[in-house]
């Protein structure tokens, strides 16, 4: 047999070659797989330094099939310079790949995607996936080393792992971060959850505050003042699925890491509760929570599974955005979603318009939820089924797509703005319609635009078909004096109807 003490290519010959090696192993420094596939036969091992997947001619594929007691070692870095997503296994594979450098391993792909079987980061090595691609494992994942996803501006890396499909040993550190941005004039505020356990509160603490920068909510306190819940956090780990809102004031973003293992259960629990005030009903219910895993989860399982199955919320998902605006006001508020559409938290400057928020809870991503309160405290689930790679920005159901609806935006001299989404869609009824309407949740105390339905306040509305004509109560709170400017937002299968907007004062 030939010795490997040199690269080794794979070429293909018409339209792939095959690789097949039995119960040997193969030691090689670089291997370079270009449009071939690399299979490993039952108890084959291959012991390789850097790996590359090239591509060559049309040839599209998985590039390795690992079969059951196979195992493919790579001492070095793996590098896809294939645009197509590289499957380290196929569905009827069941070898492992194993990293095994002592030291920073690279995974660089050009690909959105990396798939392994089983996967092992043996003691001693560190795996980093870049931010914005994606790690699935359909096996046994193994880290007695590191792995580490990483986050930037664009992204942050994501895991599906093998308590979706296989099993999980944890014994070394699994690191999550989350990118963060910041003002060196203004404190910056943001809803943040651990996506692993056991992460220490330090992962998100601010030592320029005095370690007075994480507070957790409470429901719990009588207080008719919503404010009122917030309580700090000192010392301890973080709980996964609690949210909690830590602020920051430097003059660049910061990347923050979350280090610990990932959790070994089939769903993640959080006790949410629903306390009756002692004044008005706006703070009963309001619970601050968070993705607790370290990828994106569905909006549409979340809310129709706590909401129908497990009967617990009101369906609606509230996420804190700061926005910088004029020298005069800040633009901080709720965005909000529910299988009616989303609602951007406001806009930073007039034709500039906030993200409306998509179909994904994001990695890291603290929310506040509203318990209903004919269900009353208990538990609201994390499923691993509803984790998913944000691989589009497709959210809203099909039967969705025909529905008349219409956002309304206002915007005041300040740049202060609010927005309401109106829909209507066949199901809804005039009265309150869990998943479908959301409640006002004001967030900037100089602004708030909302629907009326007798005395709730909603920004988010659903209603029956249109057959005639229809008044919808629209109210506003302006803390400032000033120019306020109506204008319509987004317009979906309204071409044939009319929308007239009275003062009536």
């Amino acid at each position: 047999m030939k010795s490997f003490n040199e690269n080794y290519n794979v070429y293909p010959i018409a339209l792939f070659i095959i690789l097949i090696f039995f119960h040997a192993k193969l030691f090689s420094q670089d291997i370079t797989v270009n449009g071939a596939n690399l299979i490993l036969k039952s108890g084959a091992v291959v012991v390789a330094e850097d790996v590359r997947v090239e591509r060559s001619g049309t040839y599209h594929g998985n590039i390795c099939f690992l079969n059951s007691g196979s195992n493919f070692i790579i001492e070095g870095d793996l590098y896809n310079n294939d645009n197509q997503d590289v499957d380290m296994n196929s569905q009827s594979g069941t070898g492992t790949v194993t990293f095994a450098k002592s030291g920073t391993q690279i995974l660089s792909y050009n690909s959105n995607m990396i798939i392994f079987n089983g996967l092992t980061v043996n003691s001693g090595s560190s795996v980093e996936v870049p931010a914005t691609k994606y790690l699935t494992v359909k096996g046994d994942l193994v880290i007695n080393g590191a792995l580490t996803l990483q986050s930037n501006s664009s992204g942050t890396a994501s895991l599906l792992d093998g308590n979706c499909y296989g099993s999980v040993s944890n014994t070394g550190d699994l690191s999550v971060q989350r990118y963060l941005t910041t003002d060196q004039n203004n404190p910056f505020y943001h809803y943040v959850s651990s996506p692993v356990a056991n992460a220490p509160l330090s992962a998100i603490q601010d030592q320029n505050y005095g370690n007075y920068n994480v507070y957790w909510y409470d429901e719990t306190n009588p207080s008719s003042n919503l404010d009122i819940g917030w309580t700090r956090i000192s010392s301890g780990n973080l709980t996964q699925g609690r949210g909690y809102t830590a602020t920051y004031l430097c003059n660049s973003a910061i990347t923050r890491t979350f280090t610990g293992s990932l959790s070994t259960g089939n769903d993640i629990n959080i006790y949410c509760t629903y306390t009756s005030s002692s004044g008005t009903p706006d703070p009963q219910g309001w619970n601050l929570i968070g993705n607790p895993y370290p990828s994106p989860i569905s909006v549409v399982s979340f809310i129709t599974y706590n909401t129908q199955t497990n009967q617990r919320l009101t369906g609606t998902l509230y996420y804190w955005s700061d926005v910088s605006g004029t020298a005069i006001s800040r633009n901080d508020d709720y965005a909000t979603v529910n299988l009616s559409g989303g609602v951007p938290s406001g806009i930073a400057a007039p034709g500039n318009q906030s993200k409306v928020p998509g179909g994904f809870i994001g990695i890291g991503q603290g929310f506040f939820v509203k318990v209903d309160g004919s269900y009353g405290s208990g538990n609201v689930v994390f499923k691993n089924s509803f984790r998913q790679h944000e691989t589009g920005n497709q959210f809203f159901v099909p039967d969705l797509d025909t529905t008349v609806k219409f956002r309304l935006n206002l915007i005041d001299s300040d740049s202060n703005a609010n927005n309401i989404l109106i829909t209507f869609l066949p199901n809804a009824t005039d009265g309150f319609d869990p998943m479908y309407d959301g409640h006002k949740l004001q967030g900037n105390k100089d602004i708030s635009l909302y629907s009326l339905s007798g005395k709730d306040e909603w920004c988010i509305q659903a209603l029956p078909p249109l057959t005639s004509e229809r008044v919808i109560p629209i109210g506003l709170k302006a803390g400032l004096g000033g120019k306020y400017t109506f204008f319509n937002g987004d317009l979906t299968n309204m071409q044939d109807i009319e929308v007239y907007l009275e003062d009536k004062k």
